[in-house]
């Protein structure tokens, strides 16, 4: 996106997101390489963005794609350059590691899917150079439900987007873990499954500069006093102009909430509401045993 489409987005967006995917200009440039004739895959392309999105204030998700032939040094690379730009604008409020899977009919059909304990050592290594305050996401649907734990040992502190009723548009042969599967082995692992909304908590609770008044108190009819999702919350009884208009009106708007039963099927710990209907994520905001602290990262 260009900085004059972000600026338009913000006030109708809590959050907005881009996958750096790799800064190994070779795997663009190259013929035969991954991204060879992909123009918007140009790495100084998405970077740009991912400044735009920070000189914007806009809590941003991105992330590395492992496995499509970068090396050891190329993986580090991509991570510093993301460090970078979070310790510039504080923007970057969750870090994707995605590993590489073959998918049928595609130029890398034959391609070999990133082996696990590189994957997980990959993750490892994310953890460590963004420190414990990062949000490090894995997409659960992308591993098998038995090497969930590991990358939870590993860093991970955030599930993404899981819904029950819509698929991974980009991955729809992999289906989503099922919630209450989810919920215990994040249990297990000593944290509790929570339902987030698509900005984190921290950017929620501290709105300015993050969220533009227009979207702020749609928002804030979404959250409860951690940051995260109030179960069965949907904005209810707006009232003022609309997110698209230049401003509110005399007063700014007000927005109260109601408890709505949704098409998803609760579930206790986590809600399955679908993604799509509220712009949330269902990601997974641990609590570290004993300490009573809601809310994502390792307290």
């Amino acid at each position: 996106m260009s900085w004059e489409e972000i600026q338009r987005l913000k006030p109708v967006s809590a959050s907005m997101g881009m996958m750096l995917e790799t800064t190994a200009t070779r795997l663009w440039s190259e013929k035969g390489g991954p991204h060879y004739g992909s123009p918007d895959k140009e790495p100084a392309v998405r970077l740009r963005v991912l400044e735009d999105a920070g000189r914007s204030a806009v809590p941003f998700t991105t992330g590395v794609l492992l496995g499509i032939g970068e090396d050891y040094a190329e993986r580090v690379e991509a991570v510093a350059q993301i460090r970078a730009s979070a310790q510039r604008h504080g923007h970057v409020q969750e870090v994707i590691v995605q590993n590489f899977r073959a998918k049928p009919r595609t130029a890398m059909q034959a391609h070999d899917d990133l082996e696990l304990q590189e994957y997980v050592a990959a993750v490892a290594v994310t953890r460590l150079l963004l420190g414990p305050k990062a949000r490090v996401q894995a997409p659960p649907n992308l591993s098998d439900s038995t090497e969930l734990a590991l990358l939870l040992r590993a860093g991970v502190d955030d599930w993404g987007g899981v819904s029950p009723l819509t698929p991974d548009h980009v991955n729809p042969e992999r289906p989503w873990p099922n919630i209450d599967k989810l919920a215990a082995l994040s249990a297990e692992a000593g944290f509790e499954l929570r339902e987030r909304l698509a900005a984190q908590p921290g950017y929620v609770l501290q709105p300015e500069p993050w969220l533009d008044p227009r979207v702020r108190p749609h928002v804030s009819a979404l959250a409860g006093p951690d940051g995260l999702a109030v179960e069965g919350a949907s904005p209810s009884a707006c009232r003022g102009r609309s997110p698209t208009s230049r401003g509110p009106r005399p007063g700014g708007p007000t927005c109260t909430s109601r408890s709505t039963r949704s098409g998803g099927r609760r579930t206790g710990a986590a809600t399955s509401t679908p993604s799509t209907a509220t712009g949330r994520s269902c990601g997974r905001a641990p609590r570290a045993p004993g300490t009573g602290t809601h809310g994502p990262g390792r307290r």
